[in-house]
């Protein structure tokens, strides 16, 4: 830890008790490639050199952030997806479970109403399928186009990456080669099933 570092006066700081919340360090996996991908926390806190331009594999949740700070460094982006902007996350998990979870709790909300001396004589709780996922599928699109145009000055690639060198990094997608000093690759995760019997009837996110 270097103390007074960016002190530029004489003032002297005293206090009984002194907490330290530096966080850790992003640790690069040990496979072939990996020195040339960027560690996380250092690129986002601007201690590593980068080039004027990053191939970004992946716009999910850890690709588009990476996407948004290096283009408002100024850096040139590249963002590659392969399905749609915003992962699972925003395309298939959290946010349209949690569209229907809401319809779910609206109308729980309004069969209960009287509890609270609200009357709902004559008006049964009823869900239309039909126009509560058709509602989820709205959300989901609005906030993708939301997303979508907080990144005007990143070239979005819909695509299958392959990376076809990484000395310097070389992605083909879409039909064009792309190349770059540096590569993010945030590609995310696949679901796991349970090793017990009937887990092949469970849904996942894919």
């Amino acid at each position: 830890i270097k103390f007074n570092t960016e002190v530029k006066d004489t003032t002297s700081l005293n206090a009984d008790e002194v907490i330290v919340a530096t966080g850790s360090k992003a640790r690069i996996l040990k496979v072939p490639g990996a020195e040339k991908a960027i560690e996380a926390c250092d690129y986002l806190l601007g201690r590593r050199e980068v080039g004027q331009k990053v191939i970004i594999i992946g716009g999910g949740p850890g690709g588009y952030p990476a996407a948004q700070i290096a283009a408002a460094e100024g850096l040139n982006v590249v963002l590659i997806e392969r399905d749609q902007l915003g992962g699972t996350c925003l395309n298939r998990g959290c946010i349209p479970t949690k569209a229907m979870t809401h319809v779910a709790e609206v109308a729980m909300t309004v069969a209960d109403a009287a509890e609270c001396g609200v009357e709902t004589v004559g008006c049964p709780v009823s869900i239309d399928y039909r126009r509560a996922t058709q509602r989820r599928d709205e959300v989901v699109t609005t906030m993708r186009e939301g997303l979508a145009s907080t990144m005007a000055n990143v070239n979005i690639v819909i695509g299958e990456a392959v990376v076809d060198s990484t000395k310097p990094p070389t992605v083909t997608a879409a039909g064009t080669t792309f190349t770059a000093p540096r590569l993010i690759v945030a590609t995310g995760a696949a679901p796991a099933r349970l090793p017990i019997e009937g887990a092949d009837l469970a849904l996942t996110s894919d």
